[in-house]
C-alpha cells in the first residue's frame, strides 16, 4: 500500500507529540516487536552506536534471547498490539522484577509504512531519555518536513523490474530500511529482497549480473562507505544500480524516514 508522504507527515508530527511513559536510565533496553514494529525497534537501537549502552531489538524468534538475560535494572518496552510474543516477553520482564512499558499502537492506517515510521519516532524519544546520542530532539522534529518534501520531489530513478533479481541495500540503519522497504515492493508484485550491504560485500555480490537490479541506500553520501563500494562493484558487473540517498542534515538514523517515504513511492 502506496502511503502518501503527506499523510505520513502528520502522522510522524503527531507521533512526535504522543505522550510517552518514562523509562529513566536502565541497565540494558530491550525493544520487544513483531513484523514492523520490530522494524522500528531495530533502527532505533542505531540511535545508541559507540555510547556503551546496551540496547537490543528482540522479535518473534527471539524467545531464547529472552529467558535468563533480563535483569531487574532493564527496561523492557513492548512495541504494538499484544501477541503472543509480547506477552511471552511481558511474563519473563516481570518474572525477572524489570521495568515493562507498553508503547501501545496509534490510531494509523493499516499500512505497514506508517506503523513503522510512527513506532520509530516514538522509540526514538524514548531513546533519547534512555542515553541514546545518535540524534537530538532537533533533529527528530525536522523528519516530518523531511518526509512531507517527498511529496514535491521524491527524485524517483525510472525502475523497470529487473530479468532475475532486485536487491535492496545499505549499511547500518540504511540495512533495516532495505529489508522494510523489500516487503513493500513484493507487496506490489515485484519480488525483491533487502541484504545488508556487508553481507553482499562479503561474497554474495559476485552472484549478481545484467539480469539484477541493486538499489543501494547511502544516506551518508561517503564514497568510501560500504554502500558505495558495493556499487561500484555491482556496476562492474554489469548490474543495473540506483543510488538513493537521504537529507545530508539529518544524522543516519533520522535520514531513514525521508529514505523510507522515497522507497514506499518507488514500489507503488
Amino acid at each position: 500500500m502506496t502511503v502518501d508522504p503527506l499523510d505520513l507527515a502528520a502522522a510522524l508530527a503527531d507521533a512526535l507529540e504522543a505522550p510517552l511513559p518514562s523509562i529513566g536510565l536502565p541497565a540494558h533496553l530491550w525493544l520487544l516487536g513483531t513484523g514492523s514494529h520490530h522494524d522500528a525497534a531495530e533502527l532505533v537501537t542505531h540511535l545508541f552506536a559507540g555510547t556503551g549502552r546496551s540496547c537490543r531489538a528482540i522479535g518473534a524468534d527471539g524467545h531464547a534471547q529472552l529467558s535468563g538475560l533480563i535483569g531487574p535494572a532493564d527496561t523492557v518496552v513492548l512495541v504494538g498490539p499484544e501477541d503472543e510474543f509480547l506477552d511471552f516477553g511481558r511474563r519473563v520482564a516481570a518474572g525477572a522484577g524489570a521495568l515493562v512499558v507498553v508503547l501501545a499502537e496509534m490510531a494509523v492506517e493499516d499500512d505497514s509504512t506508517t506503523r513503522h515510521l510512527t513506532a520509530a519516532m516514538r522509540l526514538a524519544r524514548i531513546a533519547l531519555a534512555g542515553g541514546a546520542v545518535g540524534a537530538t530532539l532537533a533533529d527528530l522534529e525536522r523528519i516530518p518536513g523531511a518526509v512531507a518534501a517527498m511529496a514535491v520531489d521524491p527524485r524517483l530513478p525510472d525502475l523497470d523490474p529487473p530479468e532475475r533479481a532486485l536487491l535492496i541495500t545499505g549499511g547500518g540503519p540504511a540495512s533495516v530500511t532495505a529489508r522494510h522497504a523489500a516487503v513493500a515492493f513484493r507487496a506490489a508484485g515485484m519480488p525483491a529482497e533487502g541484504v545488508d550491504a556487508a553481507d553482499l560485500l562479503g561474497g554474495l555480490v559476485t552472484d549478481l549480473g545484467a539480469e539484477d537490479t541493486l538499489i543501494v541506500l547511502d544516506p551518508s553520501r561517503d564514497v568510501d562507505s560500504p554502500a558505495a563500494s558495493l556499487s561500484r562493484l555491482a556496476g562492474a558487473l554489469g548490474t543495473t544500480v540506483h543510488k538513493l540517498d537521504g537529507p545530508l542534515d539529518l544524522p543516519p538514523v533520522c535520514a531513514q524516514f525521508p529514505l523510507t517515504a522515497r522507497l514506499n513511492l518507488l514500489a507503488r
